[in-house]
């Protein structure tokens, strides 16, 4: 290991935060409904392959085993594969506005100060732990927001925690610098930062770019082949070695987008996600965009091990530390001088942006991505003892409904941060009691109690999917970590078996329909992060499409990723979604 490299804890522990309790197991009965479960979308043969397969691989007998090294194997293994893909798993998050008339320079520097504000506590156990129903939550993410990001090392990527605190990176105009802002506790003035972000920005201005001056930054965005070939190549060239060396250190990333000016959140998270790829670093865990009328935006790398709830509470924590942030240039104090910024040196071969670019236009997508849909919200669902995400979700297959004409198989990314080192479980909200109630409704003789009682019926069977999901590892967890902790002729068996076992899943036709075909997500509401998502890209992993959404009180706000050959609009999928929403609240209304 790099002696430079704090941690391959994926979860990284604090003695200051108590550990919540580990998952428990799947057992025998676990795995014979999980069998059961399959055999109902795919037959008896399916089933059939399936239990063969978990025969051959020694499931069952790894199961047993599994106990004993169960808390070693979470907390070190990525289940996330490191994916590089950075655009269609990276989510952007809107900052709500200074309230101060800052200048773009000095937004960015009180943002610095956060992210080190941040750190202290989090290293420290002064940041108080996430906590539901009186349990403390896993913590172990938060560690991930600071010094880490991806690495491609050989054919392979994966996660990389730098010892380094001292150092951030800095891109401008597509040029990039690392800064030095002080050790873990070194007092530094504010003056100090904001004239050595000003001297960066006269510096990138003030050169000239030619052709041999090539950004690095649209290469993050690429997707997870195209990079590993890429930066492989790249690392033999001793130049690009000793730029991605020094960057692999940096605390964090600054992207300066100072000729750029979106006018609302919406265009805030767009602008910030797709708007201006080669001033990215997207293999760094944090970003932080800051553009020329002030606004900003933080960007968070998924498979950097940042799921949306931390996400959405490290904004959040950002925005609010940055306005406790004094901007005072007055005080005269020795305080210990920053050395210069150092520019990176590439040399970057044209043909690799030419393939960068192509796997970036073969997602973008240029329609509204952010809508809102207004006066619906928590006050109107929550009545009747409803909860107002199972009803969203009803709603949406409504509007599924209408535009597909089908059902669609809807799953919904749900946290397990309750149980120690877990990953994130996306169950399968479309029920049977679902399905009975969307084609009644969609019947000839719809009566009021009958639909309110189908309603209830989609309602609880939704919370009894979420409840079961959330409560042992899932089966598909516990199969990846067993071909995850094997080696050797052992693992190649195992990899060879569960190949065929996809192959027969296709020729049955059943991959189709275990597929993800809308992938939703609810994260954490906070109102100084107003817009979530990854506006600006279609999604290869899903068939219609994925969206994140937030119920507020008064309002739903809604970012879509359209799947790559969805011919539905975002906007028309909004206005069947609304009208969804109204068909539910008439029927919990009795109207």
């Amino acid at each position: 290991m790099d002696t430079d490299e704090r941690t391959r804890d994926i979860y990284e522990q604090t003695a200051a935060y108590p550990k919540p309790p580990l998952i428990p197991l799947p057992d025998e009965a676990d795995v014979n409904a999980f069998l059961e479960e399959l055999g109902q979308n795919g037959g008896k043969l399916f089933r059939w392959i399936m239990k063969k397969s978990m025969s051959l691989t020694g499931f069952e007998k790894y199961l047993k085993r599994l106990p004993d090294s169960l808390e070693d194997i979470l907390m070190r293994t990525d289940l996330r594969g490191a994916c590089l893909f950075a655009p269609v798993v990276s989510a952007s998050l809107a900052l709500a506005d200074d309230t101060r008339q800052l200048s773009p320079v000095q937004r960015a520097t009180t943002l610095i100060f956060a992210v080190k504000s941040l750190y202290r506590d989090v290293m420290t156990g002064n940041f108080p732990p996430d906590i539901y129903k009186g349990q403390v939550l896993e913590m172990g993410q938060y560690p991930n927001l600071f010094s880490t990001s991806l690495i491609v090392e050989g054919r392979k990527a994966r996660i990389f925690k730098s010892r380094n605190v001292s150092c951030i990176t800095v891109i401008v105009a597509g040029r990039f610098y690392i800064l030095s802002i002080g050790t873990f506790d070194a007092e530094i003035a504010f003056q100090q930062l904001e004239d050595a972000l000003t001297q960066i920005v006269q510096d990138a201005h003030r050169s000239k770019r030619d052709a041999n001056d090539i950004s690095p930054g649209i290469l993050t965005c690429a997707n997870h082949g195209t990079q590993l070939r890429i930066f492989r190549q790249m690392q033999r060239n001793k130049i690009n070695r000793e730029s991605l060396l020094m960057l692999r250190h940096s605390f964090m990333t600054f992207c300066l987008d100072l000729d750029q000016t979106p006018m609302n959140y919406s265009e805030v998270a767009r602008a910030a996600h797709v708007g201006n790829n080669e001033n990215r670093w997207f293999h760094s865990s944090l970003q932080i965009v800051i553009f020329g009328n002030s606004k900003a935006c933080v960007i968070c790398n998924f498979s950097a091990y940042l799921d949306g709830n931390p996400m959405m509470r490290a904004a959040s924590e950002l925005r609010k530390r940055a306005l406790a942030c004094s901007v005072d240039r007055s005080n005269n104090k020795n305080w210990i001088s920053l050395p210069p910024p150092e520019k990176l040196r590439w040399d970057i071969e044209q043909r690799f942006i030419g393939l960068a670019q192509r796997d970036v236009t073969s997602i973008q997508d240029q329609q509204q991505a952010t809508f809102e849909i207004v006066g619906i919200g928590k006050n109107q669902l929550a009545i009747h003892n409803f909860l107002p995400i199972p009803l969203f979700i009803v709603a949406l297959q409504l509007a599924a409904w209408q535009l597909l004409r089908k059902i669609a198989r809807i799953t919904q990314f749900m946290t397990m941060s309750r149980f120690r080192y877990m990953d994130l479980v996306t169950p399968d909200v479309t029920t049977h009691e679902m399905i009975r109630f969307v084609e009644y409704l969609n019947g000839s003789d719809v009566q009021q109690t009958t639909a309110l009682k189908l309603l209830q019926d989609a309602v609880a069977s939704q919370l009894d999917n979420m409840r079961k999901a959330r409560k042992k590892l899932p089966i598909p967890d516990a199969l990846h970590l067993q071909i995850l902790g094997a080696s050797g002729l052992r693992r190649t068996f195992m990899m060879i078996v569960v190949s065929l076992r996809a192959l027969a899943f296709r020729l049955l036709g059943a991959s189709k329909r275990l597929g993800r075909e809308i992938l939703v997500s609810h994260p954490e509401i906070y109102p100084d992060v107003p817009v979530v998502g990854r506006p600006g890209v279609r999604l290869p992993y899903v068939k219609y499409m994925g969206l994140h959404y937030q119920i507020m009180d008064e309002k739903i706000v809604i970012t879509y990723m359209p799947a790559l050959n969805c011919k539905i609009s975002n906007q028309e999928f909004t206005n069947a979604l609304e009208l969804g929403l109204k068909k539910v609240i008439s029927i919990i209304q009795g109207d």
